[in-house]
């Protein structure tokens, strides 16, 4: 008899970066969630989309580039 369990509901591999997923998995061992987090992660989410534009300068990716490094320095994203 062969015994078949469905896999446990999991989200997309592609449902965010690495360095999300290791700031989500810090989060919940800490227990806390403050607003000025959240802020940081939509800051990060709105940089980010900017970064997909097509017709961004060249100026304006770097700029944006630098300011994500910064972000995710410091909410300890890398």
């Amino acid at each position: 008899m062969n015994c078949f369990m469905p896999p446990i509901k999991t989200l997309p591999k592609n449902w965010a970066s690495n360095k999300i997923k290791l700031k989500f998995q810090k989060m919940s061992r800490q227990n806390k969630y403050t607003c000025n987090e959240y802020r940081q992660e939509m800051i990060l989410l709105s940089l980010r989309m900017r970064l997909n534009e097509k017709n961004l300068p060249e100026s304006e990716r770097k700029k944006i580039q630098f300011e994500i490094q910064q972000l995710e320095t410091t909410m300890e994203m890398t």
